[in-house]
């Protein structure tokens, strides 16, 4: 027999499933019907809950949580326009920035609406003159859209997804207040954590990564990956002691706990991370992989605009690095990735008061945790050499910080 809580389960997979038919490149008929539908559904979660709990002692519990401000108003007054008024109202944006080794460009924001619908393809076809004179071997590059409500400027997929964490928090405190135990229940949980709404990293469907070659007037898009812990998308904070568990150490700081922690698996081809370090001793990871370096670029740029809210005060970096010949410096960066001669697994560090630190390691290095502990405390430069590019907007980041 279907549990208590199925109706609302049922309820909120189905808004998930409308939502799934948004795609950031899709037209505006087809994303409207999609969030129409999702506001429909998203709302009618309470709705039957309110109704299958109406007759039990849980129902007080439901009133509570409903009152204690655990949901934004924002969704359920679009959904109240949406069937009452009129469909659901937005502006697409296109937000085109290149990317350097050292910083980032902003060259172009395309408005789109109903009525002036465009084409990715069209906007893109439209800067590749100006692309070859910044580059005419390669230009990173993204493509971020973002979604905003014509009446109050909100960002529809920045609300969606706060409301879907709301709704996620508030089934999972009624279904630990009720108790009862529903194979249903436990069937729609798995296929709303499995949408890429829950799953996924915000960029992952809202920005598009790029690198265009002028000379063969080609662009290739980026293949990403994300680490994803407890089926749910990082970066998530958590404890800084927690790095205590790779070494009791205590004369280690957390940095060089960080390198043990990734040395010790013993290889250099390991997925780029970033660690951001917040002033109430927790950290979150941003751990991912492309095809091209662009991600990453446009991921330290953006970690870097985080350090304006002042609440971080370090960040590790770790990445490998490939070295090649001095003639493969004119050729694309795929191109020199086939004519790498080594690789080194890099870790980096600058923190609040613009201290740095940089540990390299080749493959020969990479051996038991003494060893490593050997090489940290021997090769642990005080300065930033072969990430001094790549942590620059880091360095700014909190050199701006620190003068105000």
């Amino acid at each position: 027999m279907p549990g208590l809580l199925y109706p609302a389960y049922q309820k909120f997979y189905s808004a998930i499933r409308n939502l799934e038919r948004f795609e950031k490149e899709g037209n505006f008929f087809d994303n409207i019907s999609a969030l129409d539908g999702f506001l429909t559904e998203y709302r009618s979660i309470t709705f039957v809950m309110q109704k299958s709990l109406a007759h039990t002692s849980y129902i007080s519990k439901y009133h509570e949580l409903v009152n204690s401000g655990i949901f934004d108003s924002w969704l359920n007054k679009q959904r109240t326009k949406s069937v009452h008024q009129h469909p659901t109202e937005f502006i697409k944006e296109i937000k085109i920035t290149v990317y350097f080794p050292d910083f980032e460009l902003s060259i172009g924001e395309y408005v789109c609406t109903l009525e002036t619908e465009e084409p990715l393809s069209n906007v893109l076809d439209g800067i590749k003159e100006f692309f070859a004179k910044i580059n005419p071997i390669e230009i990173f590059f993204s493509a971020s859209f973002s979604f905003i409500e014509k009446d109050t400027g909100e960002n529809f997929l920045q609300k969606i997804s706060s409301g879907i964490n709301a709704m996620k928090l508030f089934m999972e405190l009624m279904e630990k207040y009720i108790g009862e135990k529903c194979i249903l229940c436990e069937q729609l949980k798995a296929k709303i954590n499995e949408s890429k709404f829950s799953l996924l990293p915000v960029d992952f469907y809202t920005i598009n990564d790029y690198v265009y070659f002028p000379r063969k007037n080609e662009f290739v898009k980026a293949d990403k990956l994300a680490l994803v812990l407890n089926g749910a998308p990082i970066p998530i904070k958590s404890p800084l002691s927690g790095l205590n568990k790779v070494s009791s150490d205590s004369k280690l700081s957390y940095f060089e706990k960080f390198i043990l922690l990734n040395a010790k698996i013993g290889t250099t081809d390991l997925m780029p991370t970033i660690v951001s370090v917040y002033n109430d001793d927790t950290f979150s990871i941003d751990t991912y992989h492309s095809s091209i370096k662009t991600v990453t670029y446009r991921k330290l740029n953006e970690t870097a605009k985080n350090i304006g809210s002042g609440k971080i005060k370090e960040i590790y970096f770790m990445m490998t690095y490939l070295t090649y010949e001095a003639e493969c410096l004119a050729m694309p960066s795929c191109e020199r990735q086939e004519n790498a001669i080594s690789e080194h697994l890099a870790f980096m560090m600058v923190d609040s008061s613009l201290n740095q630190k940089e540990c390299i390691f080749d493959k020969t290095q990479l051996k038991d945790a003494e060893s490593i502990l050997n090489h940290i405390k021997t090769n642990l430069k005080n300065k930033l050499d072969v990430g001094a590019n790549n942590m620059t907007p880091i360095i700014e980041a909190f050199s701006k910080l620190k003068k105000n």
